[in-house]
């Protein structure tokens, strides 16, 4: 009979012993030993290698089903062993639960006593750590608020800063934290101090560049002043050097160096206008040369000129061509350094203009006479041709008309033109006048007709009761073209 209290241990069970899976290695073999490989070759051994196949995973499908069999078992019992374990911890779990909470207040209470120890140090140390910071930031302050001119004075304020800030907070262990940022800030004071040095030596440098370039620019923009002077300029030369030296800039140690320049450059530009006095003086007696010949040679023009007027001079031009005597006179300034040879040259323009106007006068007499004769010849030769003198000194006739001016200024050859035109429209006048009589007659001979034809005929109504329309087209059509024809006539000659 089997002992119910035997215990059992499940690390010696044998899984190949379970009922489910007994006998199934010979069963295995004996699938693999019916269903040996094949090597396919031809349709036989194609299909007698998927039935061995299919033989084999049978096989396996058959034994994952034992397996599942066995896993649901399996699962069952681990459910029973859990529902015995939890009887078990049933025993125990009150007392361990009241023996927990006794634990965990006393742990509680310790660490209470602990959070309270280290948020104390916590705030100890934080406010030496601030006390660090704060300190560091007032350094910082101080040297970025520093400048080459303060120094020592911030140096000094940094040392009372330190001083007081250990009188007020113990450091305890953070000493090293806090020697640590003072060297730290004692480096950067040091090379701020050299930085600031270095930059007041730059600015003095600066300034002593400037200076020097301000100096230097004042002596090239005056000597190029005093260069560029002229005879015109030269009044205002000294005035403008004083005006650019005379500038609002500090020189410091360069006010020697511009006093020096400043004596240097009013002694070059009254030493360039004493130059410039001695040029113009140069000039004025070159310019007093040059004027003279140019005055000498250009009245020598101007006397040749008039003479060559005055040779030239008849009775035909001299309205036109007798120089104007006042507005030469008026020319005597241009010629200041000649004036008495100017004034001898009126003299003998005046001479010459008054001999020759005293030729052109006698010519003008013989000519006026000539004249009056011609004038007269012309006049009876237009007026027998029949043109009539009108009151407004008009010769009118024959479609044509003529001045008495121009009978006047027509030269020989002109004229005779004139008197072929004339005698040419007179022939042409006394043509059509006999062709106007003759149109006239053939007029009252025309009119005779065509009334004895409209009595014949009873008058354009009884033209037009004829029976035959041929007729009567013919008779308007004889009508109208002689009423063209006495149109034409008429444009032709011109009315009657």
């Amino acid at each position: 009979m089997k002992n119910n209290n035997e215990v059992l241990d499940l690390a010696n069970i044998d899984p190949a012993k379970l009922p489910e899976l007994v006998g199934w290695v010979e069963k295995q073999n004996e699938v693999v030993k019916a269903n040996p490989f094949i090597k396919i070759k031809d349709r036989e051994s194609y299909e007698k290698a998927k039935a061995n196949r299919t033989a084999l995973v049978t096989a396996r499908t058959t034994i994952n089903k034992q397996k599942k069999t066995i896993n649901d078992k399996l699962n069952a019992f681990k459910a029973k062993v859990g529902l015995a374990s939890d009887d078990l911890i049933k025993i125990t779990l009150p007392h361990e639960e009241k023996q927990q909470e006794e634990v965990k207040k006393h742990e509680n209470i310790q660490e209470s006593l602990r959070e309270e120890k280290r948020e104390k140090d916590r705030k100890r140390v934080e406010k030496i750590k601030n006390a660090i910071e704060v300190l560091k930031t007032v350094i910082d302050m101080v040297i970025d608020s520093m400048e080459f001119s303060n120094t020592l004075e911030s140096g000094k304020k940094i040392e009372d800063e330190v001083a007081k800030s250990k009188d007020l907070i113990d450091y305890e262990e953070f000493y090293v934290l806090l020697d640590g940022m003072l060297e730290s800030q004692s480096e950067k004071f040091a090379k701020s101090v050299k930085e600031l040095k270095l930059g007041e030596e730059k600015r003095l440098e600066n300034i002593t560049l400037a200076q020097k370039a301000k100096i230097n620019e004042m002596y090239v923009s005056c000597s190029k002043i005093i260069q560029e002077a002229t005879i015109e300029t030269m009044t205002f030369l000294l005035p403008k050097v004083v005006e650019h030296l005379d500038i609002e800039f500090v020189f410091g140690d360069q006010q020697k160096d511009y006093n020096e320049n400043i004596t240097y450059l009013k002694k070059m530009a009254e030493q360039r206008i004493v130059a410039l006095e001695k040029e113009s003086k140069v000039e004025e007696e070159n310019a007093k040369k040059d004027a003279l010949i140019l005055q000498g040679s250009n009245l020598s023009d101007l006397q040749n000129h008039l003479m060559r007027t005055i040779m030239n001079i008849d009775a035909d031009n001299y309205e036109m061509n007798t120089p104007n005597m006042e507005e030469l006179k008026e020319e005597r300034k241009g010629y200041y350094l000649i004036e008495d040879k100017f004034d001898s040259m009126i003299t003998i323009i005046q001479t010459s203009l008054d001999e020759k106007l005293a030729l052109v006068k006698t010519e003008l007499e013989k000519r006026g006479v000539a004249q009056q004769k011609k004038w007269v010849e012309r006049r009876e030769m237009i007026t027998m041709l029949g043109m009539e003198e009108h009151k407004d000194g008009v010769y009118r006739g024959f479609g044509y008309k003529i001045s008495g001016n121009e009978v006047m200024c027509f030269n020989d050859v002109a004229f005779e033109d004139t008197l072929k035109k004339i005698q040419e429209l007179k022939l042409e006048f006394q043509n059509n006048e006999e062709r106007a009589i003759r149109l006239k007659n053939d007029k009252v001979r025309l009119n005779a007709a065509l009334d004895a034809m409209y009595c014949a005929f009873g008058g354009c109504e009884a033209l037009k009761s004829l029976k035959n329309p041929e007729a009567i087209t013919r008779m308007e059509e004889l009508d109208k073209e002689l009423c063209e024809w006495w149109k034409l006539k008429v444009e032709q000659l011109g009315t009657i």
